[in-house]
């Protein structure tokens, strides 16, 4: 069980490594870029984030 539990944080730590990561780009492209490009950006990296979260969350 507790084996299960620690993976199971690690695999939560690796998801908010990853958010934090996103939100930095989408912060740098919307400083850098017109708001329209950054919302390009944005929806591009929700799905390359829904993508992560399924591998991370659910492949062991």
């Amino acid at each position: 069980m507790t084996k299960f539990n620690s993976r199971r944080r690690e695999k939560w730590g690796v998801v908010v490594v990853e958010l934090a990561k996103a939100l930095f780009f989408v912060q740098a492209a919307r400083d850098r870029v017109s708001a329209v490009h950054s919302r390009n950006v944005a929806s591009h990296l929700v799905r390359h984030m829904k993508k992560k979260f399924k591998e991370v969350l659910f492949n062991d």
